[in-house]
């Protein structure tokens, strides 16, 4: 008799966030500790599955560990419409529990939609190099 076949991983991390980066696919998030903020640094491709493997990790951030600064690094990623709503509804999880929620270096269009949704207001925007003027 073959031993019972375990369970696929959760897309939630089950272990430590920061110890080596999730992959999926073609996107990666690395999570680090820098002067009391944790920062999600995503490199790639946020579409769906993405979306649903980031949210994971900033609700467990936000909520699991009660990180009170969580920025997330867009610098490296593409990002579809359905990621921005989820950034807005991280910021104001973020705000629900005293906590700041920001997004750095979006890409330009991600930039555009959460200002044009006013979700920015629920978060601190950090453009990236070449627009802060």
């Amino acid at each position: 008799m073959d031993p019972p076949t375990p369970p696929k991983p959760a897309q939630r991390p089950d272990r430590p966030v920061g110890a080596r980066p999730l992959v999926l696919g073609n996107l990666s998030l690395a999570v680090g500790r820098a002067l009391g903020t944790v920062v999600v640094t995503v490199d790639g491709t946020v579409g769906e599955e993405g979306r649903q493997l980031l949210e994971g990790v900033l609700t467990d951030l936000i909520e699991g560990q009660g990180n009170l600064t969580v920025a997330v690094d867009l610098r490296k990623a593409t990002v579809d419409c359905t990621a921005v709503i989820m950034l807005g509804a991280a910021a104001e999880r973020a705000r629900g529990h005293g906590g700041t929620f920001i997004v750095k270096a979006p890409p330009a269009d991600v930039h555009a939609a959460l200002q044009a949704t006013g979700l920015d207001r629920l978060m601190e925007v950090l453009p990236r190099r070449e627009e802060a003027s």
